[in-house]
């Protein structure tokens, strides 16, 4: 949820809580302007305390959804940070295992591939080399078919690291790889 949604549904939670336990109706306070005015020593009323209660529930839900999103919006831009330091070059630079996998992307399937297979995204990564070589953006976004294409193409970077184009054995040979 986004920040100016969370903070919109905080404040129509408040005014609901008090169009629901009417906050205003009986009790103390200036008449002109309908604000309550606590006097020291004074229990709240019932209606009050859950009013107060509800409240602080639906602030703490609200906060954990923020901070939720807030925490993706930067597992994503590490993400990207963390492709461009694998590439070893300049955003706008193109470098050669790039190339290499957008051909093999090219014969795998669409970014967004979630075929039933097994394997999804454009390199068609099956869930152990998911979790092999990917494991944050598997906890954190879900299978590659909801991943961008340079978390994709980071991600298969990393396997090549470790095991070479053999994960892609016939679209290796296609591409001449």
């Amino acid at each position: 949820m986004s920040r100016p949604l969370a903070w919109a549904a905080l404040i129509a939670g408040v005014i609901l809580t008090a169009l629901l336990f009417g906050a205003g109706h009986g009790a103390r306070g200036d008449p002109a302007t309908g604000l309550n005015i606590a006097v020291p020593g004074e229990t709240p009323s019932p209606e009050l305390a859950r009013a107060r209660a509800y409240n602080r529930k639906l602030e703490r839900i609200l906060y954990r959804q923020v901070t939720r999103a807030e925490q993706n919006e930067r597992k994503l831009r590490r993400a990207r940070w963390t492709f461009r330091r694998a590439l070893g070059t300049s955003p706008l630079g193109n470098h050669w295992l790039e190339d290499a996998f957008n051909c093999i992307h090219r014969y795998e399937g669409g970014w967004g591939a979630a075929t039933g297979n097994g394997y999804y995204g454009g390199l068609q990564m099956d869930y152990s080399f998911m979790r092999s070589y990917g494991p944050e953006y598997l906890r954190a976004i879900g299978t590659a078919n909801h991943w961008p294409r340079s978390v994709q193409i980071a991600v298969g970077i990393r396997g090549y690291l470790a095991r070479g184009f053999s994960p892609w054995p016939n679209t290796r040979r296609a591409c001449g790889l």
